[in-house]
């Protein structure tokens, strides 16, 4: 059973929560157990949730035992729905199944998004049979204080609402939810770095601001797949972020995960695993 959470029972279940979401078997992404997010961050995390009007928690309880907290979000004008947190201590299939039809009653026509790391193994198992995968990629993490301070490539500029024409002519994929329309009304929670070479746009890498001390490379494009220039663009975005961030964590869903092997100092956590669900 799924039951909207009141105020008392945040206080009492919040622990509860953070616990089940430190284990890598039975939460969702996003994930704290990264060595980045503290729990003050997942206490603020969710206490705004449960404020916000755009947001819900849920407890999933059986046989009167709270056994587990969902909290997800959704945007009305884009259709979309995403977790925030899906952590469940048993039966993640039969909570998966009883969401999933919760939302289906609450809104329609929607893409709901479930993000679980590999190694939930019961949350992967159901969904790869109930929904489609998107998204397969490894999770790294750069610790900045272990990195020393980079030189800049002198043809890679960052990018503005001047100069934004380089990085519109190159980011052309219509296909991801930030189109460069979106990127650009949203420019101040971005960091873009484009390589120009003769004035054109040859390469670029683009990251937004996940947290105040977190920045996530959300994509890039290479020259000739060029991989000496994906470490280029890095080098140059960590150069450029040593001093107001903390951490850059990035998604890599190459199979062999390159950012690794470019040796720059990303860790690997585990893999992320991403399902949509269009909702009836």
């Amino acid at each position: 059973m799924l039951k909207k959470i009141n105020e008392k029972e945040f206080d009492e279940y919040i622990n509860f929560a953070y616990e089940l979401a430190m284990n890598k078997e039975k939460c969702s992404y996003p994930i704290f157990y990264d060595g980045i997010k503290t729990k003050k961050v997942f206490f603020d995390i969710e206490k705004e949730s449960f404020k916000s009007k755009d947001s819900e928690i849920l407890l999933y309880i059986e046989n009167n035992n709270v056994e587990g907290w969902i909290n997800y979000y959704y945007i009305e004008d884009d259709k979309y729905i995403q977790l925030t947190t899906f952590s469940i201590k048993k039966n993640t299939n039969i909570a998966l199944k009883e969401f999933i039809q919760y939302i289906n009653n609450k809104f329609h026509d929607y893409e709901l998004y479930l993000g679980f790391p590999l190694d939930n193994k019961e949350a992967i198992s159901y969904l790869s049979t109930k929904a489609e995968l998107i998204e397969s990629s490894y999770n790294n993490v750069l610790h900045l204080n272990d990195i020393k301070l980079l030189s800049n490539n002198k043809n890679i500029i960052k990018i503005n609402r001047d100069n934004y024409h380089y990085f519109k002519e190159i980011h052309t994929d219509t296909n991801l939810y930030w189109t460069e329309d979106k990127i650009y009304n949203d420019l101040d929670n971005w960091n873009i770095y484009v390589k120009v070479l003769n004035n054109s746009p040859v390469s670029a890498i683009f990251a937004t601001n996940a947290d105040k001390d977190i920045l996530e490379i959300f994509g890039y494009y290479l020259e000739k797949d060029n991989k000496d220039s994906l470490k280029e663009l890095i080098e140059n975005l960590i150069s450029n972020s040593y001093v107001n961030k903390k951490y850059i964590i990035f998604f890599e869903d190459n199979s062999e995960n390159e950012i690794e092997i470019l040796n720059i100092g990303f860790k690997c956590i585990g893999k992320y695993l991403c399902y949509k669900i269009n909702t009836k």
